[in-house]
Parts: C-alpha cells; sequence; structure tokens
C-alpha cells in the first residue's frame, strides 16, 4: 500500500497551470519566414504529441489570426491542411479556397507548393525553444503516485456525492457538487460555483482543466457542510495513462475519497461486447486490474469505473452498482451533470 495522504485540503499545493494558449502563439511566432512546421512538431514541442489535435483547433480560431502566422503549420505529410484566411471577416464570402489562400502567402515567402504540398525536407522547422510545459505536468501527474492511496473500503454511506461540470462558450465553466442517498438515488443536495477555465482539452490533462474549479466548488461546499465520505468524478480515476486521472488528484490534492467514471477507455484492454448490466467486465493492462467496465442496463453503453484515492476496484464497483437507477451514469453524476448543464445555459 502506498503512504497515506493527509486527509487535509491541498489545493494550495495545486501547480500553477501555465498558459498554454500563450505558449503556443510564442512557438508559433519561432517559426521564420520561409520555413513550415507541423501540429505534431509544435504538439512535441509543448511537450506531448498527444496535444496535436488541439494544436489544430487553436489554429482554425479566427481569434489568433493576428497574432501567429497560422499559414507555416501545415500537416505531417506536408500538404497544407485548412486554413482561414484573416481578410475574410465572418459575414462575407471568401474569394479563394481556404488551401489557395494558404498556398498564396507561402509563395510569397519563398516556399515551394506543389499540387497543394510542401516539401518538409526542405522548408521543416522544428527547433523550438520551448520549456515544454505539457512534460512539466506529466511529471508533476506521475510524482503523484507517493501520495495514491489504493486500499478496500468496505464501508456503505447513506449519502454519496459527485462532481461534474459544464462548460460556456466564453472560457468559463460551471461545475456541480450533487448528494444523493444511496438506497433510492434521490437528490438531497447541490451546490455550483462559475469559474473561469484557463487550459485546454487535452487527452490525459483533463485534470489541469478542471480540478481548479472543482477545488473551489469544494472550498465553498465544506463553508457549508461535510464533504461526503465518497464523491464520485466525472472522469478517469487510475484508469489513466499514467495511473493519475482527475479522480486520483481531486482525491490527493483535496483529501478526499473519490471514485472515477470515465465515458471512454483511455487505455487497457476489455471485451466491452461482454459488458452486461448484470456481468461487468474487468480492465487490465497486462496483470495490471486498473477498474471495471460497467452498464446501468444492457441498452446503455458501457462507463468504466476506477479507483481515485483512497478505494480499490472491488469497492469502487461494487459502489457504483449501487448507483444505477435508471440511467446511464451513476445516479450523484447525472444530477451533477444535469444541474450543472442548466446552470450553464442560464449565464448571459
Amino acid at each position: 500500500m502506498n503512504r497515506p495522504a493527509s486527509s487535509s485540503d491541498r489545493s494550495n499545493s495545486w501547480p500553477e497551470i501555465p498558459d498554454l494558449f500563450q505558449c503556443l502563439v510564442t512557438l508559433i511566432q519561432q517559426v521564420p519566414i520561409g520555413c513550415v512546421t507541423t501540429y505534431g512538431d509544435l504538439a512535441d514541442a509543448l511537450g506531448d504529441r498527444k496535444a496535436a489535435r488541439w494544436v489544430g483547433e487553436f489554429l482554425l480560431s479566427p481569434e489568433w489570426a493576428k497574432q501567429v502566422p497560422r499559414h507555416r503549420v501545415v500537416l505531417a505529410n506536408g500538404d497544407l491542411g485548412r486554413f482561414y484566411a484573416e481578410s475574410v471577416q465572418p459575414d462575407e464570402e471568401p474569394t479563394m479556397t481556404e488551401q489557395d489562400a494558404k498556398s498564396l502567402r507561402l509563395i510569397e515567402e519563398g516556399i515551394e507548393v506543389r499540387d497543394g504540398r510542401v516539401d518538409l525536407d526542405r522548408y521543416r522547422f522544428n527547433d523550438f525553444e520551448t520549456s515544454s510545459p505539457l512534460t512539466v505536468l506529466r511529471t508533476f501527474q506521475e510524482g503523484l503516485h507517493g501520495d495514491l492511496v489504493v486500499e478496500p473500503y468496505p464501508g456503505t454511506p447513506t449519502e454519496i456525492a459527485a462532481v461534474d461540470l459544464s462548460y460556456v462558450g466564453d472560457g468559463r465553466a460551471v461545475a456541480c457538487y450533487a448528494v444523493v442517498e444511496t438506497a433510492c438515488g434521490q437528490l438531497v443536495w447541490t451546490h455550483t460555483v462559475c469559474q473561469p477555465v484557463r487550459f485546454p482539452y487535452i487527452t490525459g490533462y483533463l485534470a489541469f482543466r478542471e480540478v481548479p474549479v472543482l477545488l473551489e466548488l469544494l472550498k465553498q461546499v465544506r463553508a457549508q457542510r461535510p464533504v461526503a465520505e465518497v464523491v464520485f468524478v466525472d472522469g478517469n480515476g487510475r484508469l489513466h495513462p499514467r495511473r493519475a486521472g482527475i479522480a486520483c488528484q481531486l482525491g490527493v490534492w483535496a483529501g478526499i475519497r473519490t471514485v472515477g467514471v470515465g465515458k471512454k477507455l483511455l487505455c487497457g484492454r476489455v471485451d466491452q461486447d461482454s459488458v452486461k448490466s448484470d456481468a461487468s467486465q474487468p480492465v487490465m493492462d497486462g496483470d495490471e486490474l486498473l477498474g471495471t467496465a460497467m452498464r446501468a442496463t444492457d441498452k446503455n453503453r458501457p462507463i468504466f469505473v476506477s479507483p481515485g484515492h483512497r478505494i480499490d476496484v472491488a469497492d469502487a464497483t461494487r459502489l457504483a452498482n449501487l448507483l444505477f437507477h435508471g440511467h446511464r451514469l451513476p445516479e450523484p453524476i447525472f444530477h451533477a451533470d444535469a444541474i450543472s448543464r442548466l446552470e450553464a445555459k442560464k449565464l448571459p
């Protein structure tokens, strides 16, 4: 067993979250005239190739058009990819295709474009000066292993809570804490907060996007009533490539017992076709048991339950089974999700 973590709230020790948007702007600005780079090269410079998809989404946002030379970023095979010409306003018809606009900009900078493709062997730039912010965060995640506790929890509390977030289009999130009666799933108490979100969604780094908001939520909850003995989290626990998903990190930093509930499988293997409402299946990585694939009913898609902090796979699975009351998700997460969505829609 790993050494026990303090039961006190350690949110003051949460690391400073880097401004990944500005980090990416700085990287793209390093690409010199007469050169191109790729989405994957930029993701590598940030510290993780998994960020390539977000890099692409970032570059398609018109709000960054005047800050970065987006036309100098191409696909891994040299294809130009998509591009929004800076001169086109949202209510105007473009005068040329996206690819033609990008090609023209590159040709003006001395880059040869043939059949919509750039020769990367000739024009590629990937010699970035970078602090590799995602590497720093990944190292931080891995360093939590000494604080995580995986242990049996034979108890069945009369109430169980959950936390979840819903996003507002202007960069804010509404987080909800919902408490239900374990026996019947009836909603007992809720609390919500609205906070700015300062980190993008990148697979494997959800905690750095959501935990700061959830820590503020739990701080406000504690000012009104004790936090539930078990808190379900919409996101993975140990069922995570680094065995430190959002449920693990929230459990350690808030000093609470947590269970992770993921909607997609991030790692490990399981025969999902064999998952039935009365026959959950273990999720394995080699000989390591990471979690359980479960269905509320045979018509529902599977969910993936795993320990966060101060609980093991068997008891996390046992409690999740108690909380299915007609919805795909365990009842406290169902309510936290629904209420956070509703409150987000009410915001101006």
